[in-house]
């Protein structure tokens, strides 16, 4: 598993670790821990672990294949540390945490039935079992938790109230509504809020509890309590477009969702070199003509298209009309490899003085690439991302998860082809390494050389988004993981792990105080 957890240069890794002392390798994990580089302390405490089986680094590997969300390693370690009667509460939460987060609910139920103590992790994840099970004691442990938790910031909570959602109690008993909403913290009203909002339950919600949402009043007063006014939504977003000068959004009857958006651009097009925009897609056949017409529809001249087949099942059709004039390049990978590997292939195609990209079930304002170039040149940055709108596809504006319309858009980034030529291109993950990328180029380039704001510019598609498949699920959670080790790769500890003919290196340079 070890080999799993660093990567290809494994086995050379291990061989030259045979050259280090035991208590210099259990060192380095601690310090591997201290510098947020759990995966890397994993590896080596597992590989110590097959040497000379010790308690203290079962358990810190145990700690660490928790915050790493590696369920089968941590029940694993988990088994040897209780033979040894060594296992404490905290520790038998946490792995239960693991299993409700990996759906065995019954591996979950036997280890919160150990725990003597009633506190509010148990009750949290006991309910969150029951609802998940539909049981007939859901709603009473749900209530009960309710009671004593919510009035606080809850960890998890997205999670549970994803259980809440599914159990439909939240549909089906008005009671049950109005005292979740009487005894919920302020902070967690949002993503209450948001839940109900994809249920079409906030005409339930009392008006006076605008007072309470802290954010994007101008779109919340729209929903709680009367039905959705799309019109009014409408009003709220071309506010925002107006303020800065952009055209503004209608919808054309003769077609649902975000094939119906229209906008004329407003902005004078500034002239700044070729810009490429990469559309990755996969299964995208439905949404990739309105994904493509809506990019060559921006009011930015010197436009190319690159689109990026990932091995769909059935490769994608495109209609060169759909790029009104637009150069138009079109790839296919031989296999599936995942976003942003592909779209390391498209920015190897393209040709623009700056690159950026767009998903294929996305629609992009035609101000869009005018707005972030005219930025950039301003601001002297290098790299520009704005904010997203999610829709539903029957036309209907959704809050993220977190309650706010207007969503941190990492999938609007433009970028200088000079970021990837001093920053590299995307790891290779299949989650959140946009976010990995944005912390690279602050890391290498400084603060300064990232223009944002909240505008906007993309209109994607609700139910196909990322931030919709919970981020604190098993998956989510090791693949977040995975990137924020990757992303301190300039580390010691990392460069330990992936370049172990640097080793000797390294230990030099320790001294009895590695990587300080």
């Amino acid at each position: 598993m070890s080999a799993k957890l660093i990567g290809s240069s494994a086995e050379k890794t291990f061989t030259q670790w045979q050259g280090c002392e035991h208590e210099f390798l259990s060192d380095l994990s601690v310090s591997a821990i201290e510098k947020a580089l759990v995966r890397e302390s994993l590896a080596l405490d597992l590989w110590l672990l097959e040497r000379e089986v010790s308690l203290v680094l079962c358990a810190r590997a145990f700690q660490s294949a928790v915050d790493c969300a590696e369920v089968e390693i941590a029940r694993s370690l988990f088994t040897l540390l209780d033979d040894q009667g060594v296992t404490g509460n905290d520790d038998v939460l946490s792995l239960a945490a693991l299993e409700v987060a990996d759906s065995q609910f019954e591996r979950a139920l036997t280890l919160l039935y150990r725990v003597q103590s009633t506190s509010l992790l148990k009750k949290r994840l006991l309910a969150e079992v029951l609802l998940r099970k539909q049981t007939e004691d859901a709603k009473y442990v749900a209530v009960s938790l309710l009671k004593y938790s919510l009035q606080r910031k809850v960890y998890r909570l997205e999670q549970f109230l994803d259980a809440l959602q599914q159990s439909d109690v939240l549909k089906n008993d008005s009671s049950f509504l109005r005292h979740l909403l009487s005894v919920v913290h302020d902070n967690n009203l949002l993503p209450l809020l948001s839940h109900l909002a994809r249920d079409n339950l906030l005409d339930r919600v009392d008006r006076s509890t605008l007072d309470r949402v802290p954010v994007d009043v101008a779109f919340w007063k729209n929903r709680i309590g009367k039905p959705i006014d799309r019109i009014a939504d409408l009003f709220e977003v071309n506010d925002i477009y107006f303020n800065e000068g952009m055209g503004g959004l209608a919808f054309d009857k003769s077609a649902k969702g975000l094939a119906g958006l229209r906008s004329t651009p407003a902005l004078p097009a500034p002239s700044a070199g070729l810009v490429t925009i990469i559309i990755c897609a996969y299964d995208a056949a439905d949404t990739i003509e309105f994904s493509i017409r809506s990019v060559a529809a921006q009011n930015y001249s010197n436009l190319e298209i690159i689109v990026v087949d990932d091995c769909s099942d059935e490769p994608i059709t495109v209609n060169p009309n759909w790029a009104a004039g637009r150069p138009l390049k079109v790839h296919r990978n031989p296999v599936n490899m995942g976003p942003y590997l592909s779209r390391n292939a498209g920015i190897e195609r393209a040709e623009g003085d700056y690159i950026g990209f767009h998903d294929a079930d996305d629609w992009a304002h035609p101000d869009k690439t005018s707005h972030q170039v005219k930025t950039m040149m301003e601001t002297g940055a290098v790299a520009h991302f704005g904010g997203h709108i999610r829709m539903s596809p029957d036309g209907v504006f959704m809050p993220e998860n977190n309650g706010r319309f207007i969503g941190d858009g990492p999938v609007t980034g433009l970028f200088h082809r000079s970021v990837f030529e001093q920053c590299g291109k995307f790891t290779q993950t299949r989650t959140r390494g946009d976010i990995e990328f944005r912390r690279r180029i602050t890391r290498l380039l400084g603060e300064h050389a990232i223009a944002s704001n909240s505008i906007p510019y993309v209109l994607a598609l609700e139910w196909n988004s990322n931030s919709k498949k919970m981020t604190n699920t098993l998956a989510k959670e090791r693949a977040m993981r995975g990137f924020l080790s990757r992303s301190e790769g300039a580390l010691a500890i990392a460069r330990f792990a992936r370049a172990p003919e640097q080793m000797h290196l390294v230990i030099d340079s320790a001294k009895g105080a590695p990587f300080d």
